[in-house]
C-alpha cells in the first residue's frame, strides 16, 4: 500500500507504526526481481540472446529514449528546494551527525529502541522539506533503523549547501560557513548535531571514599575541525565548553546544561527524559 494510505489506516487505529516496523519501499522497488522472472522466462523460450556487447549497448539506447521521460525509472525524483532556513540547518546538523551521503543516496542512522520517536521526527522533517518519502531500513541484529532517501537531485542539493559526499572525515567534515554566519542558524544545526551524536551522562569520582555525580553534556566528534566549530558556537552564545581527549566538546556546568535545553533545546525525547532523571531542568 501507499504510506499515505499506511499512516491514515495506523492513526484511524490508533497504532504506533514504529512498534509495526514497516519499511517504505522505492516506487520501482521489485523491478530487479521482476526482472530477473522475466528474463529466465525468456532464456528458457529462446535460450541465450547477444552478448555482453550488445546488451550494453542496447541499454545504452533504452537509456537514451527513456531519461527524458518525467514518469520513466531513469527519470531523477523532483524534490522541492528549500530556503536555507532553520529547519533545513537542524537537518544538516542531523546528517553531520549520524548521516551519511552518498552520489545516490542519503542515509541516517539511529537506535531502534532509544531514537523511536526521533526516527518519526526525522521522516516529518523530510518530507516538510523536500516533499519526498524516505524508506526505512530496520537491522535487527543491530539494533539500528536506517532512513534512506534515494535521490541523486537532493545529493546535488545538499552538495550545493556544503554537505560533504563520500567519507565525511576524510573531507574534514564541518558546519557549512552559511550556518555559522548566523545566530539562528547555527543554533538549529547544533541542535541536530547533538540529538544524533551527542549525549548527556554522568561523571562519577570516588573521593576518600564517598562517590561523587556531576551531570556532563557532550558533543562527540573525530573531526577537529567539526570540535572547533562546535566549541566556537557555543562560546558565541555565552556558555563555557570544554574540549576533552579530542575527541568531545562538553558542558560541565549544571547552569550551562540548563541553559542549553533552554536555549537549544532538543527535537530527539530521549535527552530531555535523560536530563530529567540527572536533576532536569527546574
Amino acid at each position: 500500500m501507499t504510506i499515505n494510505h499506511f499512516d491514515k489506516i495506523v492513526l484511524l487505529a490508533e497504532i504506533d507504526n514504529l512498534s509495526l516496523s514497516p519499511e517504505v519501499l522505492d516506487t520501482w522497488w521489485n523491478n530487479s526481481a521482476a526482472g530477473k522472472q522475466g528474463a529466465a522466462a525468456r532464456f528458457k523460450k529462446h535460450g541465450q540472446l547477444g552478448d555482453n556487447k550488445s546488451r550494453r549497448l542496447g541499454g545504452k539506447n533504452s537509456y537514451l529514449k527513456r531519461k527524458d521521460n518525467q514518469k520513466d525509472i531513469y527519470s531523477p525524483k523532483s524534490i522541492i528546494e528549500p530556503a536555507q532556513d532553520e529547519r533545513l540547518a537542524e537537518f544538516i546538523g542531523i546528517l553531520i551527525g549520524d548521516g551519511g551521503v552518498t552520489k545516490y543516496q542519503v542515509a541516517i542512522a539511529s537506535n531502534t529502541i532509544d531514537d523511536r520517536e526521533y526516527i518519526v521526527y526525522i521522516i516529518s522533517l523530510i518530507r516538510q522539506l523536500f516533499g519526498i518519502d524516505p524508506s526505512i531500513s530496520v537491522r535487527k541484529n543491530m539494533n539500528c533503523t536506517v532512513t534512506v532517501i534515494s535521490s541523486v537531485n537532493l545529493v546535488k542539493y545538499l552538495k550545493k549547501q556544503g554537505v560533504p559526499v563520500g567519507d565525511k572525515l576524510r573531507q574534514n567534515l564541518d558546519i557549512p560557513a552559511w550556518i555559522l554566519r548566523d545566530r539562528k542558524l547555527a543554533i538549529a544545526c547544533l541542535r541536530g548535531i547533538f540529538d544524533t551524536d551527542g549525549g548527556v551522562y554522568l561523571e562519577t569520582h570516588k573521593i576518600k571514599g564517598k562517590q561523587y555525580s556531576y551531570p556532563r553534556l557532550a558533543f562527540v566528534s573525530m573531526s577537529p575541525n567539526l570540535r572547533a566549530s562546535i566549541h566556537q558556537v557555543l562560546t558565541d552564545l555565552e556558555f563555557s565548553p570544554k574540549i576533552r581527549n579530542n575527541r568531545s566538546v562538553n558542558l560541565e556546568k549544571r547552569l550551562d546544561i540548563r541553559k542549553y535545553f533552554g536555549l537549544v533545546g532538543t527535537s530527539n525525547p530521549k535527552h530531555m527524559s535523560r536530563w530529567d532523571r540527572f536533576g532536569g531542568v527546574g
